[in-house]
């Protein structure tokens, strides 16, 4: 037996062994810190990659990206600045980000070829567009128009506010128009009033009203808003010969 050659082939053994337990234990040390894929690295599915570089995903297909969750959310996007996503449509004839719930029956398009924003839903009392703001001055929706200096806002101090230079129109109603603070009262045979109730007013109230009967000499001589009794008081020119209906609304 050669003691020499037995010796030499342990020490190899040995110094292989150690050889590998380095590798693998260089690898435990550098595998986590390679989670985070630099530039030029592949993506790696359920981790975390950062790169200082766009990300491009080019293909003739219909589509270049398709994200799934079956428990979550597919797409979550955060940006420390500018914008999280940022969409482009090279085709005037195309939608730019298309969103459907199909569940619920509601969904909307941005970047129309005729709407910056198209939203419908299709389950009851769902809405299309709702916004809302937190603040006494803020406002749920607002909308301008810069060519023509108009603008109008929803759920804001006010529940609607229309606003037009005196060259344009600030608000075009084409339909009925129902108003709270209106209605029909009758004026009973011989009287020459009439108390309406249960009426909000306010310092600036103004009270029109207006007769719906013809009676001979009798005209509405005057209509008082009792703001304290939030009431209102017509009085007639004269007494009247027969019941008559009056025609009042109040604005502010």
């Amino acid at each position: 037996m050669d003691t020499g050659s037995t010796r030499l082939g342990r020490r190899a053994l040995l110094a292989a062994g150690a050889a590998a337990v380095a590798t693998a234990a260089a690898e435990a040390v550098v595998l986590p810190g390679r989670v985070a894929a630099a530039d030029g690295d592949p993506l790696r599915i359920g981790a975390s990659n950062t790169g200082s570089h766009i990300t491009r995903l080019q293909t003739t297909a219909e589509g270049a990206l398709a994200l799934h969750s079956d428990t979550g959310t597919a797409l979550i996007a955060t940006a420390v600045r500018y914008s999280a996503i940022s969409a482009t449509s090279m085709d005037a004839e195309t939608i730019t980000v298309w969103a459907r719930n199909h569940g619920a029956g509601t969904g909307g398009n941005l970047g129309t070829p005729t709407q910056g924003l198209n939203a419908y839903s299709f389950t009851p009392d769902g809405d299309g567009v709702y916004g809302y703001g937190n603040d006494p001055s803020g406002r749920g929706v607002r909308g301008q128009n810069l060519a023509n200096s108009t603008e109008g806002w929803l759920g804001g101090p006010e529940g609607v506010l229309a606003r037009a230079p005196t060259s344009r129109t600030a608000l075009n109603v084409d339909g009925k128009v129902h108003l709270s603070r209106s209605g029909i009262a009758t004026v009973s045979k011989n009287a020459w009033k009439k108390i309406i109730a249960d009426v909000a007013l306010t310092s600036r109230s103004q009270v029109f009203v207006t007769l719906q009967q013809y009676r001979s000499g009798v005209y509405v001589a005057a209509a008082q808003a009792n703001v304290d009794s939030d009431s209102i008081t017509i009085y007639l020119s004269k007494r009247v010969s027969a019941a008559t209906k009056l025609a009042w609304f109040i604005l502010d």
